[in-house]
């Protein structure tokens, strides 16, 4: 782990051999040794603090959604998500920018419709407690909110929700995902993963729906590996 939080692995990560230090999606060493070892282990004692907790944090997530204490509501496919418009405007650079205008709303925010509700609902809490959910379809979701709204960090956690949910069934469909989104640390996760499972992956639907410069680029890249020596 590196002073910023990232976690980069090498040497022998499940059946692969890693010569040089590789950057995961992840921010926790316990979270990269449970993925890429084999059993899945971490290298520390897991401790939880149980102690109730009543801080800043907990007041947010109280207030997200709370008719009684918002003072805009925001409409997604006519339903209504309660907020409170300085609280976004710190936020989110978007919101900062919708309120900066003379006509800004004062108490309603028309979302545009391609956004689903359950998409919108995700982000708007993310922004009041910095959390996602573990459903990786949501997270999928939001990597065009985070590309249009300019949240990396939010691109960032999507990485891992997704990262953390990867199957043998669905890695080939979440490989061309983060080739779509130029999410490259989740790609190389993907790839690996699907390198690392490669006689179980490659008879998955979704490996055989890959389009036909996805599929290209990840046999070159497999081939480059040595996968297809093995």
């Amino acid at each position: 782990m590196t002073h910023d939080a990232r976690v980069y692995v090498w040497g022998q990560c499940w059946d692969l051999r890693v010569p040089t230090p590789r950057l995961t999606p992840f921010r926790s060493i316990n979270d990269a040794f449970a993925s890429f070892s084999s059993p899945s282990v971490t290298w520390s004692p897991i401790s939880v603090d149980v102690r109730p907790r009543d801080d800043v944090l907990d007041s947010l997530k109280a207030a997200f959604d709370n008719p009684e204490r918002s003072d805009i509501r925001v409409l997604v496919e006519g339903r209504i998500i309660n907020a409170h418009k300085s609280f976004l405007e710190i936020r989110c650079r978007y919101f900062h920018s919708l309120f900066a205008h003379r006509n800004a709303p004062r108490n309603n925010v028309e979302v545009r419709p391609s956004y689903p509700y359950d998409i919108y609902h995700a982000f708007l809490r993310y922004l009041y407690t910095g959390e996602l959910r573990p459903d990786i379809e949501i997270a999928i979701g939001l990597f065009d909110v985070a590309a249009e709204y300019g949240e990396p960090q939010l691109k960032r956690d999507c990485e891992k929700v997704i990262a953390r949910g990867i199957t043998v069934e669905n890695a080939g469909r979440l490989y061309a995902v983060a080739i779509k989104y130029g999410a490259e640390d989740l790609e190389d996760f993907c790839f690996r993963f699907c390198v690392n499972h490669l006689t179980s992956v490659a008879v998955t639907d979704a490996f055989r729906r890959l389009d036909e410069g996805v599929m290209k680029n990840f046999i070159e890249k497999a081939a480059y590996t040595g996968a297809f020596r093995r």
